[in-house]
């Protein structure tokens, strides 16, 4: 189920960032003209790392309630942190703006809920 989480959050991601065509941080900065020709510079919106960071949680937590997995929420509490982190980790590097990894953020979580939800469950 995660992985189809991942290959969905990865595909809606990547048909959002060719909607949106919104220009990197460094597109603003005085660094643009020598990075001009590298077409990813043109496609921040959303981050593809954070989304994909969210939708493995959400899917995750989804799967471990649905299971009754014990320390699903120890677990939970780490991936989400760890989803928060490769988020800021994006803007501090320097290739997202914060709302770039905001809408990651909810782009991931909630593809990542919709396949859990869809998933078939064993009996």
């Amino acid at each position: 189920m995660m992985v189809n989480a991942v290959a969905f959050t990865s595909l809606t991601t990547e048909w959002t960032k060719a909607l949106a065509h919104r220009s990197r941080p460094v597109m603003y900065t005085s660094r643009a003209v020598g990075v001009m020709d590298d077409r990813d510079n043109r496609r921040s919106f959303p981050s593809g790392h954070t989304a994909t960071a969210f939708a493995v949680a959400m899917s995750y937590a989804m799967m471990a309630h649905r299971q009754k997995l014990p320390h699903a929420t120890r677990n939970e509490i780490l991936l989400f942190t760890g989803a928060a982190g490769v988020g800021a980790m994006r803007v501090a590097a320097g290739r997202h703006f914060v709302t770039d990894a905001i809408g990651g953020a909810v782009l991931g979580a909630a593809v990542g809920w919709v396949t859990a939800k869809v998933f078939p469950t064993q009996p």
